[in-house]
């Protein structure tokens, strides 16, 4: 069977979400470590030919691996390993939904009734009200986590170097 990359289909858009593992390797060691990696980077005179390339080892569930590369991964993928990793990506998500909001309330001649600007308004209020606490929320919990790294490091600078008494 034939690919055929010209063909015309009836797409549609989807948003997905899933939680992977991870870690950055570059695709040579991906490839022996049983990922399935592109042969471009594989094919010598191939433009994009690097096996060297950056990129990450990415385990789904099921146990099926693939590489992909360091942008392409950085770019869909965030670190979700605690709450405040889990806040954090929530305040740079809401953070763009607010922006997109305000495209569609300041955009001029955007084909919105006035009942809709009014509720758009609301929208972004409440949205921002929201952004504020996970904001405050955030600092906290980077303050608390920088207050136990900092006491981690005294404690192993006191075991590694005991004033004598």
């Amino acid at each position: 069977m034939e690919n055929n990359r010209n063909a015309s289909y009836d797409m549609r858009t989807y948003i997905g979400t899933k939680s992977v593992q991870a870690v950055q390797m570059n695709a040579a060691d991906a490839k022996r470590a049983g990922a399935n990696v592109p042969g471009k980077y594989f094919e010598v005179g191939h433009a994009e030919y690097n096996p060297g390339a950056d990129g990450y080892l990415v385990i789904y569930d099921g146990g099926y691996r693939s590489w992909s590369p360091m942008s392409v991964f950085e770019q869909a993928y965030r670190i979700a390993e605690s709450e405040e990793d889990l806040v954090r990506i929530e305040t740079m998500n809401l953070g763009r939904r607010i922006q997109k909001v305000c495209e569609q309330i300041f955009t001029p001649y955007t084909p919105i009734t006035e009942h809709q600007r009014e509720l758009l308004l609301m929208q972004d209020d409440a949205m921002r009200r929201y952004y504020r606490i996970l904001r405050i929320r955030l600092t906290e919990m980077e303050q608390f986590s920088n207050e136990i790294e900092r006491q981690r490091i005294q404690s192993e600078e006191a075991t590694t170097n005991p004033k004598n008494e």
